[in-house]
């Protein structure tokens, strides 16, 4: 897959090659150094933590794409008692809808999963300010808890819609002590195509922590470039929680954020 932006990550919503985006090249010995792996050792119980993530769908006349998740952050009535969803994705899963494709949100229910329209509100697409806010009106959705911080070799789940249809989580690793203000966060942990903009949560509280920005690969190199084939690190990039709250209030929607947080919303 051709990447739009040499060092960016991997997009992870798969059907619309030219936007994907890469972290790394590197020669695949290097690569193998780099490649982390997430604990499997006893991690809490993650039920819960894949209610609050929704698929993100593109479509034009009927046809997808591009996908990538999404994660609920507000639940409200609004106007004449509709039931509003406030989402929250990485920015680059929304940039096909500027050539005309249709925003489809679908939100797990009781009943399996509704499909709904989904209105972009607000959309920036760079490496260091990734984010996209959506609103939805569906019959029911879930808020997430959001969390403020990670000490260093916490573990989490990385929760989104890796296969279209299902919602997928995945153990993690905090690798290494973030940053204060840092624009993303790597995390030991293997995500695939369709993840991007799903959630991070702390393995211990189920509080959300960041966002899934892309993935790590590793491509064999020679001395006349790319020899061919390529693999997943085993590494995520992650947009942390802070950065969101900061783009969020630029906007002026990090109240959203505030209702997250207090488990409002039904």
């Amino acid at each position: 897959m051709q990447a739009s932006r040499p060092g960016g990550a991997r997009a992870g919503h798969g059907l619309l090659q030219g936007a994907s985006r890469r972290l790394a090249w590197l020669p695949l010995a290097l690569g193998f150094l780099l490649c982390g792996h997430a604990r499997h050792g006893n991690l809490p119980d993650y039920s819960g933590v894949d209610q609050a993530v929704v698929e993100i769908v593109l479509e034009r006349q009927g046809s997808t794409v591009a996908r990538g998740s999404g994660v609920v952050l507000a639940s409200r009535e609004e106007g004449a008692g509709e039931h509003v969803c406030y989402l929250v994705t990485v920015g680059h899963v929304l940039t096909p809808a500027g050539g005309g494709a249709d925003i489809v949100v679908v939100v797990p229910d009781e009943d399996g999963q509704h499909r709904a329209p989904g209105e972009l509100l607000y959309q920036v697409d760079a490496e260091d300010r990734d984010l996209a806010i959506v609103r939805a009106v569906a019959p029911t959705c879930r808020p997430v808890r959001v969390g403020q911080w990670l000490e260093p070799g916490a573990d989490v789940w990385l929760a989104g819609f890796g296969s279209r249809g299902a919602a997928h989580v995945w153990p993690g690793h905090l690798r290494e002590t973030p940053a204060p203000g840092a624009a993303r966060w790597t995390v030991d942990g293997l995500v695939t195509e369709g993840a991007s903009g799903g959630g991070v949560f702390d393995a211990r509280s189920g509080e959300l922590v960041g966002l899934i920005q892309g993935y790590w690969i590793a491509r064999l190199l020679g001395p006349r470039g790319w020899i061919g084939g390529e693999g997943v690190a085993g590494t995520s990039a992650v947009i942390p929680m802070a950065r969101v709250r900061a783009i969020l209030r630029e906007w002026g929607l990090d109240g959203l954020l505030d209702d997250a947080a207090s488990g409002g919303g039904r």
